[in-house]
């Protein structure tokens, strides 16, 4: 079900009810509205919050953060396609028919992609790039595999004269290049995430990797869905990313404004809108990947006989059937198939993680808007001082790595589990471990700080300056989030 209408509805919910128990919190005269009357007669009313209509509860600020959060993550970060033997925990426990464990086992998994969004957002943006550049390679290879076939089916069908067959097959080539049945971005996004798997006898067997399902294009084997059954199948559309994007640009837009009309932001608000920073991002990366897709497209699994093709691979030349590589299985039940663009391709992965690791400064560098705020206490201010360098400092350290790594290694590295490729040895050999064994020290490092600047978040809502309560005048009359 797309998610347009839940987006939209969250966002009139707030709109239009906020303001409605606004009104009820300030009759039952919250704390913070007496402290403001009190000091409204002592001459400092350009600071405090004298008028109903111009304030905010903390409830609201509060809500409005966390609902812009949760949009982010819903609608930027696009899980891959479950792996046909992937059953969660829950779902055994309770059994595969049980109702209630399908719920608790969907719920779960949303859970722990909300975690991991949460404590390691730029992990999911490398991966957003990587996929996009893979994406626009595989779109392109797909649709001249596609061309090229018919046009050589078509070809051998044609008896006529030579001008004759070459003014056919142009015709063809054009018919085919304007057809909704082409291979796009979006096409390439589902394959990539599992989207096609092999079934025998009812029964998914496993899911087909890039190659193979290159492999049935050129053989004519697999027509490409049409984009209108991709978006029959994603949780979202043009709309509900549109209505999610308003939302992330709203709240930039609100926290600007504050900053010009001199009011206080909170801590929450400069970790929201680093949020927003780094989601924007996934947006433009992800915009045409199908989301939270459950289900598969079938195909129908080959038996292998004297018809079957020959498939070159590498420098043998065999009678074989379509298989897979255990590593590729792995990988793409793990929800991880970008970890076989590592060894594929180096390039993309170098670039995608250049970006990744910028964008995650960025993301870094936005805590350092409150390293002059009012903390409560002055252990509270360095240790958000502290962790703010360390979410900076971790990235640019990575940053380091990679480019050591790829001066070192400037030739695409092998795959190592195929034994067909030479393992790499010499100096070479260490130096591919430096990005190997910097990533998981630098992540006890950027976990604990990323956990810890979130309790800061929510902690210093305890004691905020008066002017934090104080709404800019224009945010009244749009309904948002």
């Amino acid at each position: 079900m797309p998610r347009a209408p839940l987006l939209a509805s969250l966002s009139l919910l707030q709109g239009g009810i906020t303001p409605a128990v606004s009104h009820v919190i300030a009759n039952a005269a919250p704390p913070f509205l007496k402290a403001t009357k009190t000091l409204a007669s002592s001459s400092l009313t350009s600071d405090v919050c004298d008028n109903l209509s111009n304030c905010r509860s903390l409830d609201g600020l509060v809500t409005s953060c966390l609902i812009t959060i949760a949009a982010c993550i819903l609608v930027a970060v696009h899980p891959d396609i479950p792996g046909p033997t992937e059953i969660p925990w829950l779902l055994n426990r309770f059994g595969e028919s049980s109702v209630i464990g399908v719920v608790l086992s969907r719920n779960f998994e949303s859970f722990k992609l909300v975690v991991k969004a949460l404590l390691v957002p730029e992990w999911y943006l490398a991966s957003a790039v990587r996929q996009v550049l893979r994406a626009r390679d595989c779109a392109s290879e797909l649709e001249e595999a596609r061309v090229e076939a018919a046009v050589k089916a078509a070809g051998e069908a044609i008896t006529r004269n030579n001008w004759d067959k070459l003014v056919e097959l142009q015709k063809l080539e054009f018919e085919l290049r304007t057809t909704d049945r082409s291979w796009t971005i979006t096409h390439a996004f589902f394959t990539n995430m599992g989207g096609f798997h092999y079934y025998s006898g009812g029964i998914p067997t496993t899911p087909l990797a890039y190659k193979d399902v290159l492999e049935l294009v050129e053989l004519r084997s697999l027509e490409p869905p049409t984009l209108d059954e991709l978006r029959d199948k994603s949780k979202g559309d043009e709309l509900s990313k549109s209505i999610a994007v308003f939302q992330t640009l709203w709240f930039i837009m609100q926290c600007i404004a504050r900053r010009i009309e001199k009011r206080a932001i909170t801590n929450l608000e400069i970790m929201t809108l680093a949020y927003t920073v780094i989601t924007v991002a996934m947006y433009a990366a992800w915009w045409n990947k199908p989301l939270a897709v459950r289900y598969p497209i079938r195909v129908l699994a080959q038996e292998k006989d004297k018809d079957t093709p020959v498939v070159e691979s590498g420098k043998r030349k065999d009678k074989v059937k379509l298989t897979f590589k255990w590593s590729a299985i792995i990988a793409y039940v793990s929800h991880n198939e970008d970890r076989l663009v590592i060894f594929l391709n180096s390039k993309k992965t170098f670039w995608s993680g250049i970006i990744g690791l910028a964008i995650a400064m960025v993301f870094g560098a936005i805590h350092f808007a409150a390293w002059s705020f009012a903390f409560p206490t002055p252990v509270e201010r360095w240790a958000w001082r502290v962790c703010a360098i360390a979410i900076v400092a971790i990235p640019l350290a990575l940053t380091v790595a990679l480019v050591v790594f790829k001066v070192f290694n400037p030739v695409d590295p092998p795959i190592p589990t195929d034994p067909d490729l030479p393992i790499r040895t010499g100096h070479r050999a260490y130096t591919y471990h430096i990005p190997l064994i910097c990533m998981p020290l630098c992540a006890l490092l950027y976990i604990p700080a990323r956990i810890l600047l979130l309790g800061l978040s929510f902690s210093t809502l305890r004691h905020l300056p008066l002017s934090a309560y104080q709404t800019i005048q224009w945010t009244s009359f749009i309904p948002h989030i």
